[in-house]
C-alpha cells in the first residue's frame, strides 16, 4: 500500500472515529467565552471525559471521550472559572447528536435526545399528577358534589397507574433513573397503597429489579441517599433478613469497580449508624475491618509504623474527584481539627508517583502515606477499606469511633 492510499485510509478512519463519537451541543448564553468540561458520575466519582469553551454566543460542542463511549448515567457540564454558573444535568446514554439549549437553567430544553426528553415528561406528569391527587382532598367546589370529586380521584389514581406501568415497561435509562428517585421518595405505583405496601413494592424492586450500575452511575447524591434510606427502611428487620438483604444486593452486582463501591456503601452505612456494624462480618467473608469500639490497626509506614490516637485517617485515591474535593473541605477545617488535637493521617491508593506527590503539595498536615499498592496495600486492607474517600476517627485511646464518607457526617456527628 503506498503512502497516499495509507493516509487516505487513517484520515477515513480519525473521521469514522470522531463521527461514532457523541457531541453533545449546548446553547448557553450566560456561559458565553467561559471555560467548560463534561464530568460523568459515578458512585462517589466525578470523572471528566470532554473539555472545552462556549463562544461568544454561548455556544459549546463537547464529545464523549472514546473510553466513556459505554457509559450510560448521568452526566454534568460544570465551568472551571465561574462559580456563580449552576452545573446542567442531563443523562449521557449512548445518544447522538444532543442539543441542549439552556435559556432557562431551571428547565434546559433537550432536542435529539429520547432519554433526556423522557425524564424531564416523566417528572412533569408524575408531578402534574401529584398536585391533582392532592387537590382532591380539599371541599369540593360548589357546583360539584361529593360522587363526581370521588370520579375524578378514580380517574387521576389510574393515570398514575398507568404512568407508573409506563415507566416501568420502557427500557430507558430515564426510565430507570425515574424508579430510582420514587424509592428515596418513597411512592409507590398507585395511590390506593398503603405504606406496608409501598415498602414491600420498593423491597422488591431492590431485591429483583434494580441494576446497581443504573444506581452507580446515577452519581454520589442518588448513591448516598439510595443507602440511607435503604438501611432506614430495614433497620427493624430481624438480623438474618437484614444480612440476606445485603448479601443479595452483592451477589446480583457482578462488575469489581461497582461491587467495591456497593461493599464500601454497606460498610460505610452501618459503621455511620453504628446500630447493626457488628453484622459485617457476616455480610462479608473477604474483607476485615476494625468495627467501632475495637483497637485501630496500626498504619505501616514503610519501615515503621504509627498507632493512630485522637486522630483522623483519610483515605482517598488522588486519581478521583470526589476525593480531591474532600481533602479541599478537610484541608479547610484543618485548624479546627488541630484546634481539637486530631491528627490526621491521609492515606493514598495512589499507583503513581507524579500524581501521589501532585496531591501531597497542597497537604498541610505532616502525615501522608503511600505504599503505591492501590487499595492492595496494607492499610487499606487492614481498615477494610475496599472505596474512597474513606475517614475513620480514632479517639484518644486508639479505639475507632466512627467512619464516614464526608467530613461533613463527623463534624454534625461530633
Amino acid at each position: 500500500m503506498n503512502k497516499i492510499k495509507l493516509i487516505i485510509l487513517l484520515t477515513a478512519l480519525y473521521i469514522s472515529n470522531i463521527a461514532a463519537q457523541r457531541n453533545i451541543g449546548f446553547h448557553f448564553p450566560a456561559a458565553a467565552n467561559e471555560q467548560c468540561c463534561l464530568v460523568l458520575l459515578r458512585g462517589m466519582k466525578i470523572d471528566t471525559t470532554a473539555v472545552g469553551k462556549f463562544d461568544s454566543a454561548g455556544n459549546c460542542r463537547l464529545a464523549v471521550s472514546a473510553e466513556d463511549e459505554d457509559f450510560c448515567g448521568v452526566g454534568k457540564l460544570l465551568f472551571t472559572g465561574n462559580k456563580t454558573l449552576q452545573p446542567v444535568n442531563l443523562i449521557v446514554c449512548g445518544e447522538n447528536g444532543i442539543e441542549v439549549d439552556v435559556e432557562n437553567i431551571n428547565s434546559p430544553k433537550f432536542k435529539n435526545s429520547p432519554e433526556n426528553e423522557a425524564f424531564q415528561d416523566f417528572m412533569k406528569r408524575q408531578n402534574d399528577l401529584l398536585k391533582q391527587y392532592g387537590a382532591t382532598f380539599g371541599q369540593p367546589a360548589a357546583n360539584e358534589n361529593f360522587m363526581l370529586a370521588d370520579a375524578k380521584k378514580r380517574e387521576i389514581g389510574q393515570k398514575y397507574e398507568a404512568l407508573s406501568r409506563e415507566i416501568a415497561e420502557s427500557p430507558l435509562y430515564a426510565a430507570r433513573l425515574h424508579e430510582i428517585f420514587n424509592y428515596l421518595l418513597f411512592y409507590g405505583s398507585s395511590f390506593s397503597q398503603t405504606d406496608d405496601e409501598v415498602r414491600a413494592e420498593q423491597e422488591k424492586f431492590v431485591a429483583n429489579k434494580l441494576n446497581f450500575k443504573d444506581l452507580y452511575n446515577s452519581g454520589a447524591g442518588y448513591w448516598t441517599q439510595f443507602f440511607d434510606a435503604w438501611y432506614e427502611r430495614n433497620m427493624t428487620e430481624p438480623d438474618s433478613l437484614f444480612i440476606n438483604g445485603a448479601r443479595k444486593m452483592l451477589e446480583r452486582t457482578t462488575e469489581t469497580e461497582i461491587h467495591l463501591a456497593l461493599s464500601q456503601a454497606i460498610i460505610n452505612v452501618l459503621s455511620k449508624y453504628s446500630r447493626r456494624e457488628y453484622l459485617l462480618p457476616q455480610i462479608f467473608s473477604d474483607i476485615k475491618y476494625p468495627i467501632l469500639g475495637q483497637p485501630a490497626p496500626a498504619l505501616i509506614n514503610g519501615a515503621d509504623t504509627i498507632q493512630p490516637k485522637n486522630a483522623l485517617i483519610v483515605f482517598y485515591d488522588s486519581d478521583c474527584g470526589n476525593c480531591q474535593n474532600e481533602l479541599h473541605k478537610i484541608i479547610g477545617r484543618y485548624n479546627l481539627l488541630k484546634d481539637n488535637r486530631i491528627r490526621v493521617i491521609s492515606i493514598a491508593a495512589d499507583v503513581n508517583g507524579g500524581l501521589f506527590e501532585e496531591t501531597a503539595q497542597k497537604i498541610v498536615w505532616q502525615d501522608n502515606l503511600c505504599d503505591f499498592r492501590g487499595f492492595d496495600g496494607e492499610n487499606f486492607i487492614n481498615y477494610g477499606v475496599v472505596g474512597a474517600p474513606t475517614l475513620v476517627l480514632i479517639d484518644k485511646d486508639g479505639i475507632v469511633r466512627g467512619r464516614y464518607a464526608r467530613i461533613e457526617e463527623l463534624l454534625g456527628k461530633n
